[in-house]
């Protein structure tokens, strides 16, 4: 799953490990439409604080990715309970961690239009691997262009993968208000706080 500049036409998901089309569960108002991805941590815990590498992550990005975290904490009666990142110095630490966020160089693989990957969720149910492209500049708002991306709303999008939420879907019309606010929908504006459709899908999950 990654956040990018290219308009998705039609998703899949793999269930299992089978590829099917891409389920939009409807939930009651306010909120409009959200999708799944079909996969839940069996073991929230794992699921709390992802690892960063401090050799890896600036430590000025510390709080953000902990703040961003801890919005998908909004869900009451919820069994996934988010927390704050945890840093660790080790290598090793951070390799065997189910949870991680890292940067790296997407270019080869992604093409430079992406800032943002998460992998792992459908391999298994308790790990998660989000990428931030380093050939990106990481800031406070975006500017597609020249690939500049606001941190915290990339972050929170790719956590929305890592705990089981799909992109946004349209269905067969254009996007309703409550789906173009998702957090979910890559459309490049800043959006740091999980809407109606976010929790509702989260708490679908958990």
């Amino acid at each position: 799953m990654q956040f990018s500049r290219r308009k998705p036409v039609l998703k899949k998901l793999v269930v299992s490990g089978v590829a099917s089309m891409m389920l939009a569960v409807s939930c009651a108002a306010p909120a409009g439409a959200y999708a799944l991805i079909g996969r839940v941590w069996s073991s929230t815990t794992n699921a709390k604080s992802p690892y960063v590498l401090a050799s890896n992550i600036p430590s000025t990005w510390t709080a953000k990715l902990s703040s961003s975290n801890l919005k998908w904490n909004l869900v009451s009666n919820s069994s996934l309970k988010t927390s704050s990142v945890i840093v660790t110095s080790s290598t090793s630490t951070f390799i065997n961690a189910a949870f991680t966020i890292d940067r790296q160089d997407l270019v080869q693989a992604y093409g430079l239009d992406v800032a943002g990957v998460t992998s792992g969720v459908y391999t298994g149910s308790n790990s998660a691997r989000i990428h931030l492209n380093s050939g990106w500049t990481w800031s406070t708002s975006f500017n597609q262009a020249n690939q500049v991306a606001d941190l915290e709303s990339v972050v929170v999008h790719e956590l929305g993968h890592a705990y089981g939420l799909n992109e946004a879907l349209s269905g067969t019309g254009p996007f309703t208000a409550a789906e173009i606010a998702s957090v979910m929908n890559a459309n490049y504006s800043v959006k740091r706080t999980p809407n109606t459709d976010d929790i509702s899908g989260i708490a679908a999950l958990y």
